[in-house]
């Protein structure tokens, strides 16, 4: 129970970051999104080719090719979690893109311990756009977590939608289901908006759900917190 809690509060820090990351940026250096294809984060498009991407506080995004783009979290690498994130674009038309995420992190903060808690999570993201200014986001897959094992599922969707050519609005929902463990956790719910200023985008927002906070050193030290803030400015260098 103590391990599971810790983990918790890792994964709130790692889930907390990745919402922040969620503010969808464009491609190439320009003042508006252009298309909604150009919002690659939490959805089915990828970045282009040599593209790289940087924030305050979300992660480090880099365009490998046009169809594969890493992410991690330098934060959580500098507090002994590493983590990584690959998606392979492999199918991209008028009407849909499908994408393959692969998500690992783990944690090594504690050596003393025998478990080392982690994730490992491949799952599908299916994104449909609407007009050039809007997309439905459909995510599902498989989530193992690391020492000890637990299996379960993923899911996710979101909506983004492109109110001007330099403001986006996006409202997501996501959650993990572990039949043989402990159920269905409390779904997360965002909202976010970001506007766009040529290389610069600055995102505002809420999460809703359940995060797991440590303010002391003991386990009754842990406490729900029901909202969490999202902000953040991104460059795309």
């Amino acid at each position: 129970m103590a391990q599971r809690k810790k983990f918790a509060r890792i994964r709130l820090l790692a889930a907390s970051l990745a919402l922040v990351a969620c503010i969808h940026l464009p491609c190439r250096a320009r003042a508006d999104f252009g298309d909604i294809r150009n919002v690659f984060s939490g959805t089915a498009w990828t970045l282009q080719e040599g593209d790289f991407v940087v924030g305050i506080i979300g992660p480090m995004t880099f365009g490998l090719v046009d169809q594969f783009t890493l992410t991690t979290h330098p934060i959580l690498d500098l507090l002994l979690i590493p983590n990584v994130n690959l998606k392979w674009k492999f199918f991209d038309n008028d009407k849909v893109a499908l994408a393959l995420d692969i998500a690992y992190i783990q944690s090594f903060l504690d050596t003393e311990l025998t478990d080392i808690p982690g994730s490992l999570s491949p799952y599908m993201i299916l994104s449909v756009p609407i007009k050039d200014v809007a997309a439905l986001t459909f995510r599902a897959g498989y989530v193992l977590e690391l020492s000890p094992n637990s299996h379960g599922l993923t899911y996710g969707a979101e909506v983004s939608w492109l109110v001007t050519a330099a403001d986006l609005i996006s409202v997501g929902v996501s959650g993990q289901y572990h039949p043989r463990g402990r159920g269905a956790d409390v779904p997360t719910v965002t909202a976010t908006y970001t506007h766009a200023w040529d290389s610069i985008r600055l995102s505002v927002g809420i999460a809703v759900g359940s995060f797991l906070t440590r303010v002391g050193d003991n386990a009754e030290d842990v406490f729900d917190v029901p909202v969490y803030p999202i902000i953040d400015v991104w460059w795309l260098l």
